[in-house]
């Protein structure tokens, strides 16, 4: 099958040369390279066309005239992509050699739209930092046997497992998932779509290392759990919520028009009652939240939808007027 890789880039002059290296120095080689910048102010397009020029492979470099944000770009570089199999690449990562060889074969199975690998965390020199992508996103043993057993929508549902950085969709798939809506991460959309499909699976190598360097649009970053409590606090929680909720209900809208897809339906309806739920606790003074947040975890919500830790939260968090505002925000 005809592979390509979208890698997109906004400021990354440090770092896209030796990402770029390692895609085109894989076991089994891109046909395609498609690379789109985000209107970046330094020399991170002329290092890639410099290094670009002295290798043998098909490019496309394409410059936007302003800065649009992350997800409008992987969108457009998407689009552009012409191969049968499109992988998603960061600008400042690096590949482990056989990562496109270790991938395709899960694309064997017809069924399969997305699959997604694990990653090394590393440091901006590259030294590993101890843990792995899903170490991050604790996504552990037991969660892993229910992709196995064909529950991957589950574990989506309670939180995304799959970097995009790490991802790779068949195009046919790309084309059902496009437009990218702007409530959530590209990542998290993809991951979603698939698994509503049936079509998710999972590379369990680290075939990325995916660094750290205190400018990552997204990241891998662990905090404390003071740090997590304090942006608790200070956080209008009810703006998260309406983005969750609108990516759940952009979710129903595809979803109901692929065949088969009753059950899947059923996982999305619910959680969308159970964010309609907790965004209107959200709007209520902390004193007054108490009990909705707790028949929402009696209910088994949180435990399904999110994690019981997000109960705790809901109630610290200030109160929110805020209405659905469509703009990605990452999620825990």
């Amino acid at each position: 099958m005809r592979t390509s890789v979208v890698l997109v880039t906004y400021n990354g002059a440090p770092y896209v040369e030796e990402q770029l290296a390692s895609i085109l120095d894989q076991s089994r080689p891109p046909d395609e390279l498609v690379l789109r910048d985000d209107a970046s102010s330094d020399d991170t397009v002329a290092r890639a066309r410099r290094l670009l020029a002295a290798r043998s492979i098909n490019a496309t470099i394409v410059t936007a005239r302003e800065n649009g944000g992350v997800v409008a770009n992987v969108e457009a570089a998407l689009a552009l992509a012409t191969g049968e199999l499109i992988f998603l690449a960061d600008q400042d990562d690096a590949w482990h050699p056989t990562k496109i060889e270790r991938m395709l074969p899960h694309f064997a199975d017809g069924r399969v739209d997305a699959v997604f690998s694990n990653g090394d965390v590393v440091d901006e020199a590259g030294r590993t930092l101890g843990y792995t992508l899903w170490d991050w996103c604790r996504f552990d043993a037991t969660e892993q046997v229910r992709f196995a057993r064909g529950e991957a929508l589950p574990v989506v549902l309670r939180r995304n497992v799959a970097t995009g950085a790490a991802l790779a969709i068949r195009s046919s798939f790309r084309d059902r998932a496009l437009p990218l809506p702007r409530s959530c991460l590209h990542d998290e959309w993809l991951a979603l779509l698939a698994a509503a499909g049936g079509g998710l699976a999972l590379e369990p190598t680290c075939l990325i290392r995916y660094r750290q360097h205190g400018a990552n649009q997204v990241g891998a970053a662990r905090r404390s759990l003071r740090a997590r409590m304090r942006d608790a606090r200070r956080t209008d929680n009810g703006r998260r919520l309406d983005d969750q909720l609108a990516t759940t209900r952009a979710a129903i809208a595809r979803v109901t028009k692929i065949p088969g897809g009753a059950a899947a339906l059923a996982h999305l309806e619910a959680r969308a009652h159970h964010l309609e739920r907790r965004r209107a606790a959200a709007a209520l003074p902390l004193a007054q939240r108490l009990g909705p947040v707790a028949r929402e975890l009696g209910r088994g919500g949180y435990q399904r939808f999110a994690d019981p830790r997000h109960a705790l939260r809901d109630l610290l968090a200030p109160r929110s007027s805020s209405t659905s505002r469509g703009v990605a925000t990452s999620s825990e």
